[in-house]
């Protein structure tokens, strides 16, 4: 069952063990649930739970009988997932489009096993399994292959048989469900799964063991002459220790979602290989629902910014238009403040008329005026005038 903070996966078969293992009113608290709410969850997954009286009679040291898991059946859920309230996350369209093979994965009869021998490997597996053997240990006594186009593998020497037994396991499970094993184009040694049209990178490696480093009789000597020389030496070395981990890229967008599976106490990564496929299926479903949603955002974000576009053209066209409206109006009011003044000096005294016509014929005065008037006038058709030739002069 894998839990972080954002999202809960319960896996039938782990409720369905729990459940069995303590009272549902304590462990519908450790979800946020209420045990009728864990009931009814229990329900949909298809999990027989205790019926009354059975804590009471355990409590008084009897050992009552255990309702066997029955088999799936058809429309009940192998997998729900909680978000961090403890309500249900609903599938996505993806997700449902999968959830038949996920189911799968969990019938006994779907069972991946790996063989104690490697038989009849898959050239990729051969090839890989070759160059772990030639290639070098690293400080931490690790070999990854040095040939092109292998499995992503971080082993030591004594684990490279098993890794290549399950990963040619897994690799043969893989294609007959028809997800197909790629090859990084740009980054060499990385390995991917094809899954539902979405990449997965994977791969197999070996924890190390740390151990405080133990000097040499040589390196010994040097330390008893001169206590110097221990900063010339590790502190610790490490080691394989055989205990191997399947891990799975699941991204971001694979909240919830269980990545790493690790040899245990109680659990063997060659045991695993089913619920590493069923988590494959989901990833990639997830990832394809992420990618989904991103490419209908952007193109939400086109459509907004293209009207927006619009819009603004639209605004500015018509400011425009106002503006062109506004600086007539203003050329309007303008030419009728002249036409005001011509008919005023018309009527002004005789003694005005040299001050406002320059000594030059009250009529032919007015005429020019008048047809200045006019050139204003947006509403009017006026004569040419020396002034349109303006433009071409530098000083104007």
């Amino acid at each position: 069952m894998g839990r972080d903070d954002h999202c809960t996966e319960l896996i039938r078969e782990e409720l369905y063990a729990q459940v069995w293992a303590e009272p549902m009113t304590r462990l519908a608290q450790r979800y946020g649930l209420s045990d009728r709410g864990l009931a009814k969850i229990c329900t949909r997954m298809g999990i027989p739970v205790p019926g009354r009286g059975y804590w009471a009679r355990v409590q008084s040291g009897q050992v009552p009988r255990q309702t066997e898991l029955p088999k799936i059946k058809v429309g009940q859920k192998s997998v729900v997932n909680l978000n961090k309230r403890g309500h249900i996350l609903e599938e996505t369209k993806e997700l449902q489009d999968v959830a038949g093979y996920i189911e799968s994965e969990m019938h006994p009869e779907n069972q991946i096993m790996v063989p104690d021998v490697l038989v009849d490997p898959l050239p990729v597996v051969e090839k890989t399994a070759k160059s772990l053997r030639a290639a070098g240990a690293d400080d931490h006594g690790m070999v990854r292959p040095r040939a092109k186009r292998c499995l992503d593998i971080r082993v030591g020497k004594e684990s490279i048989e098993r890794a290549a037994r399950i990963m040619d396991a897994l690799l043969k499970a893989l294609d007959l469900r028809g997800i197909k094993l790629m090859h990084h184009e740009k980054e060499e040694g990385v390995t991917q799964l094809m899954v539902d049209g979405e990449t997965l990178g994977f791969y197999l490696e070996e924890k190390a063991r740390r151990e405080k480093y133990q000097p040499t009789a040589a390196e010994q000597k040097k330390l008893d002459e001169g206590s110097y020389y221990r900063y010339r030496l590790p502190d610790d070395k490490f080691f394989p220790s055989g205990d191997l981990s399947l891990k799975l890229d699941i991204g971001w967008w694979g909240r919830g979602l269980r990545g790493t599976w690790s040899d245990g106490k109680r659990q063997r990564v060659d045991n695993c290989l089913n619920k590493f496929i069923a988590t494959a299926y989901k990833a990639a479903a997830q990832k394809k629902s992420a990618r989904i949603k991103r490419e209908q955002e952007a193109r939400e974000r086109e459509e907004q910014q293209r009207r927006r576009e619009i819009l603004r053209r639209q605004i500015e066209q018509e400011q425009k238009r106002v503006d062109t409206l506004t600086a007539q109006a203003k050329l309007w009011h303008e030419a009728q403040q002249l036409r005001d003044y011509v008919q005023a000096a018309r009527s002004a005294g005789y003694y005005s008329l040299p001050a406002i016509t320059g000594s030059r014929n009250i009529e032919e005065w007015c005429t020019w005026a008048l047809e200045q008037a006019n050139r204003l006038d947006p509403t009017i058709s006026s004569s040419p005038s020396v002034l349109d030739y303006k433009d071409q002069f530098h000083w104007y």
